[in-house]
């Protein structure tokens, strides 16, 4: 008997709203500490697609990085396919310039996933005569060993910030070793290139608090590429931002972004409509994310002495993602 399966991994239309999922080299950047909360809800009319995120990564002058934990659970298609993973991270930070600082993570998680067959027709219980669908003719105990499954899962990173900008790439999944009941099948390798420059307005205009900051997102897994392109503005505390998301193939989808950043606090909505399917329900999708940020009192010490810096990059101001 052979089960068969393809999909990719859950993707955030708030890109930076999860810096750990994105890429773990955001742990502990900018020699600061910081909780996240996310929550997504996809493909209103055709189920139940929801995904929760949590992490909290802080700074550690000692280990001259951060360290970063997170938490990620996924429930497709009403709970017949669940998948929770937890990932522990390390970022080194260091400056490789007077304008460039460097930063380079590794993380190490446990991934599982659990398939409810008992809510699946599959080709043994469909009557090829008649159609008819008869479930007594799947034995469920045989498949038993499938429905649940664990395994290891590596990845890695590294960004560059210049001024208030960043570059950056993310890996996943570099573990190969296959989900032990099928060694062939290991979750495809995740590539993901990611950056943003944040303009800054006219001096003649700067009694205003404002700024332009385009990005992009370029994510390949396996045969599957797709290429975010958007722009975040800022106003004061208050963010609005618009992406357009393209596949291989062709137009993937559009969010929109409303956000708002008061001191330590961050939360922030996106809305998303899908435009490749032809599905006759509604393709939209909500996000919704809060982050809470706070210094490290301790910045001065180590490696990497964020206090008094003459001549450093400067942190990425609003909109910053990883605040």
């Amino acid at each position: 008997m052979t089960f068969s399966a393809r999909a990719q991994d859950l993707r955030f239309s708030q890109l930076f709203g999860s810096p750990l999922y994105l890429n773990c080299a955001t742990a502990g950047i900018h020699g600061q500490n910081k909780w996240t909360a996310h929550y997504r809800n996809q493909y209103t009319g055709l189920g139940s697609y929801v995904s929760y995120a949590s992490s909290f990564d802080a700074y550690f002058p000692k280990l001259h990085g951060g360290i970063g934990l997170q938490v990620v659970h996924q429930d497709q298609f009403n709970r017949i396919f669940q998948q929770e993973g937890v990932w522990l991270s390390y970022a080194y930070q260091t400056l490789i310039s007077n304008k460039v600082r460097l930063h380079g993570g590794l993380e190490a998680g446990y991934e599982t996933f659990n398939v409810d067959f008992s809510k699946l027709t599959v080709l043994q219980q469909i009557d090829p005569l008649s159609g008819q669908v008869n479930g007594s003719v799947f034995n469920y105990e045989s498949i038993a060993n499938l429905q649940s499954r664990g395994k290891m899962d590596i990845g890695a990173g590294i960004l560059a910030e210049y001024k208030d900008g960043f570059l950056g790439i993310g890996l996943k999944h570099l573990d190969q070793s296959g989900w032990g009941w099928e060694k062939k099948l290991a979750t495809p390798i995740l590539m993901d290139f990611h950056g943003s420059y944040r303009f800054h307005p006219p001096k003649s205009l700067h009694s205003t608090s404002w700024g332009i900051a385009p990005f992009f997102d370029f994510n390949s897994q396996l045969k599957m590429k797709k290429l975010s392109l958007g722009v975040m503005g800022d106003i004061g505390g208050l963010n609005i931002g618009l992406s357009l998301r393209n596949t291989v193939f062709q137009g993937d989808g559009w969010n929109l972004f409303l956000g708002w950043n008061n001191g330590n606090w961050r939360i922030n909505y996106s809305f998303e409509q899908v435009t490749a399917t032809k599905w006759n329900a509604p393709r939209i999708g909500h996000e919704l994310s809060l982050a809470y940020s706070w210094e490290n009192q301790k910045k001065s010490v180590g490696a990497m002495p964020y206090a008094n810096e003459k001549g450093q990059p400067s942190r990425l101001r609003c909109p910053n993602f990883f605040k």
